[in-house]
């Protein structure tokens, strides 16, 4: 059974509370100035995946591993458009991908394929 957009992002706010979980915050984030990261802004969180859906199917990931909980945090729409944008650093990532580790983006790593 699919789980829905709201079922998942609950899941994700139980496992690591309300605001962009981004290590390190676009300068235009909501979330880097927000004291009580509990704000209306909050709303406009994306769901997004560590490792994104085009990049796991290509490393031969199944539909199961690409949507693990393990594999999504949430990010503000600025922070999680900087993700998006593809880095020098993505070449070696994507070795660690393919020996079946998540890269440890925000905090949520460890788990295995």
């Amino acid at each position: 059974m699919k789980e829905r957009r709201s079922d998942i992002r609950k899941q994700l706010l139980r496992r690591d509370g309300p605001g962009c979980q981004a290590e390190v915050h676009e300068e235009d984030c909501p979330c880097q100035d927000c004291p009580g990261r509990n704000c209306q802004r909050c709303n406009r969180i994306n769901i997004d995946h560590f490792t994104a859906k085009s990049v796991a199917r290509q490393l031969g990931w199944n539909h199961r591993q690409i949507e693990r909980l393990e594999n999504k945090q949430m990010l503000s729409l600025e922070c999680h458009r900087a993700k998006d944008q593809l880095t020098p650093d993505m070449a070696e990532e994507l070795r660690e991908q393919k020996q079946g580790r998540f890269i440890e983006y925000g905090g949520h790593a460890g788990s295995e394929t």
